[in-house]
């Protein structure tokens, strides 16, 4: 497997060769220009995501959350999209201890778009660790920073 590096450049050099500037400048109005954009619609972003994951497989452990990391850090609002579709495709079969990346996630350049996806899967994730549902929440709710 790639090196997340590598990995984040593969992404990166995919997105923008299918990308389209023009649209990419009514994306970036639509966000309040708060991100930079390829122009890529999301059943575009989505197809190429998942030509990549076939490729290049999906991280594991650590090596998942740094690629995921390096990912949300990216100026690119696809690029983050794709670590947020990446996760989702490996969630269930994270360990509990998981709903701290995902706390990182949702304070990560968080915007309306990124915060609505995180929120579903926070919600499996409760699902699956019922016992965190109102620790978690009632910490975050006394955080002022969190949904």
């Amino acid at each position: 497997m790639l090196s997340p590096e590598k990995y984040l450049h593969h992404v990166k050099s995919t997105f923008q060769a299918a990308g389209d500037p023009e649209r990419a400048q009514g994306q970036m109005a639509y966000m309040r220009n708060q991100f930079e954009y390829y122009g890529l619609k999301a059943p575009e972003w989505v197809a190429l995501s998942k030509q990549i994951f076939a490729v290049e497989g999906i991280p594991e452990g650590e090596t998942l959350k740094t690629l995921a990391r390096l990912c949300m850090d990216d100026e690119y609002r696809e690029v983050n999209y794709f670590a947020l579709e990446m996760v989702q495709k490996v969630q269930k079969k994270q360990p509990e201890e998981f709903i701290g990346f995902f706390e990182e996630l949702i304070t990560t350049r968080s915007w309306w778009d990124t915060v609505d996806w995180l929120s579903k899967l926070v919600g499996i994730h409760f699902r699956c660790f019922p016992h965190l549902t109102a620790p978690v929440t009632e910490r975050w709710m006394a955080s002022g920073n969190m949904w």
